[in-house]
């Protein structure tokens, strides 16, 4: 290894670098670790950082200290799992079903063969400026743990985001704005502000899946609207406002999830158009903003002079699941219904987590930051367009430089899923994606994590399939 962790995280940095080689099955269950004196060589740090790791590491279970002898992975670490459970735990409901995925965001299943997952690599994010970062903004903590904060969210946070959405043509009034518990938390408050069971929403078809299951389990009536390399299809649109009359359409204009398509500033005039004349409001979801760099793009709040559009987003795609703090710009004759729904239901964010938001997104590094991430997606797009052509598939035309592609198969991707996952892959098939069930040739892969291993193992698959 040739960089040394900074000094004040030594101990943490092995800790995770060990945890990652359990993750990624390099060391197994019941593997004997490598010594203190081994590791502590191989790392060049102290052989106290080396046993402070291995006694935090079998503290949180992950490994076990015999007496004498040295460290083991535990038994029940790892992917390793009895074969008849196997069998029986995996059924194509469950793997085209987005709670079942959704409960496997969260699990252990490692990053290296999860290609359809939603997230950034651990490594590209530069968690050792975001330490820091967050050590300053705790330095000052007079009340804080004692009280509670603005309904409306912290008023510097919510000006950083004010500033940083001029940047991308969105007017924010700071009244108007307020933060949330990440994206879902503001879809969740406007979903529950603005509906009653039984209620009609439109939605893109193919779409994030979280946002089926969670209209779902509202009960709530849901349209889907064929997106396109432009935008929606507007006969579609049209059609369905003519007749069933939806309260919200929900969509990305900017890396459409799962598709990384951009809406055209054509589309976005004609959606607003019908907004207008059958009297919906959209709910725009830009979770993928910081993602899109220097490329050109548009968004409904850009051009909707505060009147039918909810805009939301988060910085957390971009610096890690648990900052869960988002915004939502709302239309000023909605703002008072949504601070008093979000009362009601939520309270505020918590000023701690808004803090830490504010402390890295304000620093120097995070622009960097984001520079050099839409410089590796773009890289990475470049790089997957090739390898897929070498396997016999056509990149989609008109893709983005987002995190995802949305590639077509020759094969139905329920099924691939299940065989995939007894090979010890988790892909995101597409009818997960779909409100009506479709797109079963069609899987969501993350071009940061499509890796070669995982693509020649597609490719003897979809072989197999063709004989």
């Amino acid at each position: 290894m040739k960089n040394t962790p900074p000094k004040s995280t030594k101990h943490e940095y092995v800790y995770h670098w060990v945890l990652a080689k359990i993750k990624e099955q390099h060391y197994l269950p019941n593997q004997k670790l490598p010594s203190v004196r081994q590791l502590a060589t191989r790392l060049r740090v102290s052989h106290t950082t080396i046993a402070t790791a291995y006694d935090n590491l079998v503290a949180d279970g992950h490994i076990r200290a015999t007496k004498g002898i040295g460290y083991y992975v535990e038994k029940s670490h790892g992917l390793a799992i009895d074969t008849h459970a196997e069998k029986n735990a995996i059924r194509t409901s469950d793997l085209t079903n987005s709670a079942w995925l959704m409960s496997h965001l969260f699990n252990h299943h490692p990053e290296s063969h999860y290609p359809g997952r939603g997230r950034l690599p651990a490594k590209w994010l530069p968690t050792q400026h975001f330490h820091a970062e967050i050590k300053k903004s705790l330095a000052n903590t007079n009340g804080l743990f004692t009280s509670y904060g603005s309904i409306h969210g912290l008023k510097a946070l919510r000006e950083l985001f004010a500033r940083n959405l001029t940047r991308i043509g969105v007017t924010a009034d700071l009244d108007n704005m307020m933060t949330t518990a990440g994206v879902c938390g503001a879809i969740d408050l406007l979903t529950d502000y603005f509906l009653e069971p039984h209620d009609v929403v439109l939605v893109d078809a193919p779409c994030w899946f979280w946002l089926i299951g969670c209209l779902k389990m509202k009960n709530i009536q849901i349209i889907g609207i064929d997106r396109t390399a432009t935008g929606p299809n507007l006969e579609q649109i049209q059609s369905a406002a003519s007749k069933y009359r939806p309260k919200l359409y929900i969509t990305n204009a900017v890396l459409h999830n799962p598709t990384s398509f951009n809406v055209n500033p054509a589309s976005i005039h004609a959606v607003l158009n019908l907004a207008e004349q059958y009297g919906f409001y959209i709910l725009e979801d830009d979770i993928y903003s910081e993602l899109a760099g220097t490329q050109e793009s548009i968004r409904y709040a850009s051009l909707d002079n505060n009147e039918r559009v909810f805009y939301c987003s988060s910085p957390s795609k971009v610096i890690g699941g648990n900052f869960k703090v988002g915004v939502v710009c709302s239309p000023q004759q909605h703002t008072d219904g949504l601070l008093k729904q979000k009362m009601l239901s939520q309270m505020c964010v918590a000023e701690l987590n808004e803090r830490l938001i504010l402390a890295i997104c304000a620093s120097p590094h995070y622009r960097k930051h984001l520079e050099r991430l839409t410089e590796r997606l773009s890289l990475a797009h470049e790089n997957l367009a090739k390898q897929l052509r070498q396997i016999g598939l056509v990149y989609p035309e008109h893709t983005m430089s987002g995190l995802f592609v949305w590639q077509q198969l020759p094969c139905n991707t329920d099924t691939l899923a299940v065989d995939a996952k007894k090979a010890g892959w988790l892909i995101a098939p597409g009818s997960l994606f779909s409100p009506n069930g479709q797109h079963t040739n069609y899987t969501r892969l993350n071009v940061a994590l499509t890796s070669a291993a995982f693509l020649s193992w597609l490719a003897r698959y979809l072989d197999k399939k063709a004989k």
